[in-house]
């Protein structure tokens, strides 16, 4: 079971376009809390102030929505805009921010 509020919500890409209908919404714990409609429309369940889910398609989690910190007293009532920035790519390792010098510089 998702514990958390239920609403409707419209997810927007930053372009302006929606994700493609069928499209999932997944909370932190990997458990699916709703289905993009047409227009980006959908019904999120699951939802807590603060909370991030990530939108998937295509096999993979392509973009992120972050709930508001203040959520409206009566979610039912109100539709939630919910931009979806694009996931991230992997953090880089710690020798791509800092890459290994020679050391004979070092050894003088």
């Amino acid at each position: 079971m998702i514990a958390g509020a239920k609403a409707m919500a419209v997810i927007k890409l930053a372009d302006g376009s929606e994700p493609p209908f069928g499209a999932t919404v997944m909370n932190a714990r990997k458990q699916e809390t709703g289905i993009v409609n047409d227009g980006g429309s959908i019904y999120l369940s699951g939802i807590n102030a603060g909370d991030a889910m990530t939108v998937h398609w295509s096999g993979a989690a392509q973009c992120e929505v972050r709930m508001p910190t203040l959520l409206p007293a009566d979610m039912l009532m109100n539709t939630l805009l919910l931009p979806c920035h694009p996931v991230s790519a992997a953090a880089p390792s710690l020798t791509e921010i800092n890459p290994r010098r020679d050391n004979t510089s070092l050894c003088r």
